[in-house]
């Protein structure tokens, strides 16, 4: 590569020389190596010396690793160093690659300040650093600076990296940007009070997980080709805008963790009703302080996923919400947010759940939720609800989970029902006997009601059962033999029942003077001459070679299983 580089040289040289002008160094595919080299000085780790292997003269440059030349210019058009695991530094020189359209360095370990000879290349139409640890925005301020060198630029991507101070304005103004992303950083102050105005052909807008504050003008609205608009988890304040409802194409927005607030009625949802290719709508852990319009029956069968958590919704459920007939998540419940955002944008929704937990939401649970056949968690617990559920959830044959509170429901015809909990209720009597229908369940969780009587020896039949929790209650009586066709069951908490004439016969009574909660792993399940089985907890049991009486050994059970009266010694 080095004789072909001279070689190249010579040209210009000759040319200029012959026209009797001044000696100008001339850019070419030499200049595009000796960047690439001098890129490849600044990396002090690289996964199996791949640079140091394939970046060499005496290759062509074209055909080195994450290079794309043009065969028409014969300059390097495209650097895609992604995922190498890297570690270094980036220098100016690739200021140098004047024809370069692309540059990825996303996912490696970079660190320091990105050159701010980068906003002068005003052939790039692609920039990628995401996921590297970029702390100092000197190119970003610089982008601000030289727009009218990047007026092709159409994908800047910044997410995941140490990038602090105000959110540059400038970057809000490249027009020919369609996808614009810098979540993940520390970036603060606030956004230009005309957002939207100068990137008119934007489609995707991700800005989450930073610190940036202030209102978010309906001006957004210009920008009339956004798909996606992530501003999750962030300080941003004030009225959601009404004006997101004007944006026809919007199939993702995501306002969760801000503090954005609405007024009673909750006009803007029922502006969004107009988005007729919203998929996915999340607003939680805002002040809405709303109540819950009946306008939410007029979203389109697009919508899959609905998230409302922890936003102070009120009132009653409304019917309308049987209309959703598309939708596979619907999240109305209070949890504490722990963003972690590789999920910054959900490309894996969670299928087929429903939530609606810890707000305000009050009155009885309306027969139209039957409607939501593709329905398949339903967590009605923490709210202010009263009477039952419908029986015709019995009918939904795509439910899998189901978490009730202050609320009873037939579960009769939940045969493909997953996990059951209807803890901490003030259920009482005994146990209903239909529960055994529930052949497929992993998880059962009776506890904290008041339920008393023996446990019923058809709970034997579950034979998928992994968790099994009837704790806080006032059962009595032996546990079931049938409890021995278990085999799944790692888990089983009796604690605080009537205990001492549930664990009588299991094992050491001493071992469960206060509680029974049983290590149940496959070790500790020993098989009579009927291969039948039986639990044995080991306790604090040690191992002993033959001849020895005191050994220092590791416990054989499970340290968090071994009976409390054990572990106070």
């Amino acid at each position: 590569m080095g004789r072909s580089c001279n070689l190249l040289f010579a040209v210009p040289v000759f040319i200029l020389l012959h026209h009797d002008t001044s000696l100008v160094l001339v850019p070419n595919i030499c200049t595009d190596e000796a960047a690439l080299l001098a890129l490849k000085s600044h990396i002090s780790y690289h996964r199996n010396n791949i640079l140091a292997r394939n970046w060499s003269s005496s290759t062509p440059i074209c055909s080195w690793i994450g290079i794309t030349c043009s065969t028409r210019h014969l300059r390097v058009t495209a650097l895609d160093i992604s995922r190498l695991e890297l570690h270094g530094t980036i220098p100016p020189h690739l200021g140098n690659h004047s024809f370069l359209v692309s540059l990825r360095i996303s996912n490696n370990s970079c660190y320091g300040e990105l050159p701010v000879e980068l906003a002068h290349l005003q052939r790039l139409k692609l920039i990628s650093v995401t996921g590297n640890n970029f702390a100092i925005p000197s190119f970003l301020r610089e982008i601000s600076v030289e727009l009218g060198n990047l007026n092709k630029l159409q994908r800047l991507a910044l997410t995941r990296n140490k990038f602090t101070g105000s959110a540059p304005a400038g970057i809000f103004n490249i027009s020919t940007l369609q996808f614009l992303a810098f979540s993940e950083n520390k970036l603060s102050g606030t956004v230009p009070s005309d957002l939207g105005r100068g990137m008119l052909i934007l489609e995707k807008l991700y800005c989450a997980a930073n610190i940036l504050t202030g209102f978010i003008s309906s001006s957004i609205s210009n920008s009339w080709k956004l798909r996606i608009v992530d501003l999750s988890v962030n300080s941003f304040t004030g009225p959601i805008p009404e004006s997101l409802g004007n944006l026809k194409y919007l199939e993702h927005l995501n306002l969760a963790g801000n503090t954005f607030f609405s007024e009673t009625t909750f006009s803007s949802l029922t502006s969004l009703t107009n988005c007729r290719n919203l998929r996915v709508l999340s607003f939680g852990g805002n002040q809405l302080d709303s109540t819950f319009p009946t306008s939410v029956g007029n979203f389109s069968n697009s919508l899959q996923t609905f998230k409302a958590p922890d936003c102070k919704l009120k009132g009653n459920i409304p019917k309308e919400i049987g209309d959703l007939t598309g939708v596979i998540h619907m999240s109305l419940h209070y949890y504490e947010l722990t963003w972690t955002y590789s999920k910054y944008y959900p490309k894996h929704v969670e299928p087929s759940r429903t939530l609606v937990k810890s707000n305000k939401i009050e009155g009885f649970i309306p027969d139209v939720i039957c409607n939501l056949k593709n329905l398949g968690a339903l967590d009605l617990s923490g709210n202010q609800l009263s009477g039952s559920v419908p029986p015709c959830i019995g009918n939904i044959t795509s439910l899998r989970t189901i978490y009730l509170a202050r609320l009873t429901a037939s579960i009769g015809g939940l045969h493909d029902l997953i996990e059951f909990n209807i803890s901490s209720n003030l259920l009482s009597e005994t146990i209903p006997q239909e529960i055994g229908n529930l052949k497929a369940a992993t998880l059962v969780d009776l506890s904290k009601n008041i339920f008393s009587g023996k446990i019923p020896s058809i709970l034997g039949g579950l034979d998928k059962l992994f968790n099994l929790s009837l704790a806080h209650n006032r059962l009595n009586g032996p546990i079931p033999d049938s409890f021995g066709k278990l085999l799944a069951l790692e888990f089983l908490d009796l604690c605080y029942n009537n205990r001492c004439s549930i664990c009588n016969g299991l094992s050491p009574q001493r071992f469960f003077n206060t509680c029974g909660v049983f290590d149940l792993k496959p070790n500790n399940v020993l098989l009579d001459q009927e291969m039948v089985g039986h639990v044995s907890d080991f306790g604090i049991a040690k191992l002993l070679s033959k001849g020895e009486a005191f050994v220092q050994t590791r416990t054989i059970a499970t340290i968090g299983y071994i009976a409390p009266g054990i572990q106070t010694f």
